[in-house]
């Protein structure tokens, strides 16, 4: 499910399980999935294609969503980097050691599918790139919404997408 509140105008289109995310000239660079059985416990991951757009524009998964002035982004950019970071109000707190973007040998480049996955538990987090351990931190998973991130004006498409509960 979707809540409309959080969308803002950006362009959905979901086909054969894929979603086709454009935030072009949108207001909004999120889509956050309805409050529905949230836990702090789980496993999210989907596959993520870069359409169009700058190539230097990060996407990826939404975490620890509260509100659209508190989230977490765990994101990549076409050019083999990533990053995570927290989002509250107009300020970024990079919550790995590095403070700027991570070269990563598991990113594939340019429009090549990347599967980010994050297993959350109590009280650490682990991110995968193409199920590869990017990084373990020792960040807390709290009970929110989860959804995706697309820095405006990029258009990439999410395939495979799950969110589970983590036994």
């Amino acid at each position: 499910l979707i809540d409309p509140a959080n969308v803002n105008n950006l362009c959905v289109r979901v086909d054969n399980n894929t979603l086709e995310i454009n935030t072009t000239n949108l207001d909004s660079d999120k889509l956050i999935l309805d409050k529905t059985n949230i836990v702090n416990k789980f496993i999210m991951e989907g596959a993520f294609e870069y359409l169009s757009g700058n190539v230097n524009f990060p996407y990826g998964l939404v975490f620890n969503y509260i509100s659209d002035n508190d989230f977490c982004i765990f994101a990549v950019v076409s050019l083999g980097k990533y990053l995570i970071v927290r989002k509250n109000y107009n300020t970024l707190e990079y919550l790995t050691p590095v403070r700027d973007y991570i070269s990563s040998d598991s990113i594939k480049f340019g429009k090549n599918s990347n599967v980010l996955k994050i297993i959350a538990h109590s009280d650490y987090i682990e991110f995968y790139i193409n199920n590869n351990l990017a990084t373990i931190l020792k960040i807390r998973s709290v009970d929110s919404n989860y959804g995706f991130y697309s820095e405006k004006g990029l258009n990439i498409k999410i395939s495979n997408v799950f969110i589970t509960k983590l036994k």
